[in-house]
């Protein structure tokens, strides 16, 4: 298996709308997170915790395949 960095560049156009979006973006999440129980929020940010840290393991072991 080989793996490829690869450099990508945001174009002003793009820059433009992520401006835009995030802030409704951010909104939004904060308002579906607060329609959970403080139990519930620790399940899901446990849950991303562990996401996170498997995608970088993988990425640090250079394994860019997709379970199936």
């Amino acid at each position: 298996m080989t793996h490829c960095a690869a450099v990508s560049r945001i174009t002003a156009a793009g820059l433009a709308l992520h401006r835009k979006v995030m802030p409704q973006a951010r909104r939004a999440q904060a308002a579906m997170i607060l329609r959970m129980s403080p139990e519930e929020r620790v399940v899901v940010y446990r849950a991303l915790k562990m996401l996170r840290a498997i995608g970088e393991a993988l990425e640090l072991a250079g394994d860019d395949s997709v379970a199936e």
